[in-house]
């Protein structure tokens, strides 16, 4: 799956990873600033990326 992230609900996400397990850890935060997020799971056949569509934003925040 790939994880896009943003500093802003509606603002610009930008892709943080492609994730091929069931666990991703963010790092390089910056402390009291809350992120959202957004996953999208994807597939490959054939070469081909067949692509689901993009979650609502989920939020998180930076608290250490």
């Amino acid at each position: 799956y790939e994880v896009f992230r943003s500093t802003s609900k509606y603002g610009t996400y930008r892709k943080a990873a492609t994730v091929s397990g069931i666990v991703y850890v963010n790092r390089n935060l910056t402390r009291n600033r809350t992120y959202y997020y957004k996953i999208r799971a994807f597939k490959k056949i054939g070469g081909k990326k067949y692509m689901h569509h993009l979650q609502l934003p989920k939020e998180s925040e930076c608290k250490k």
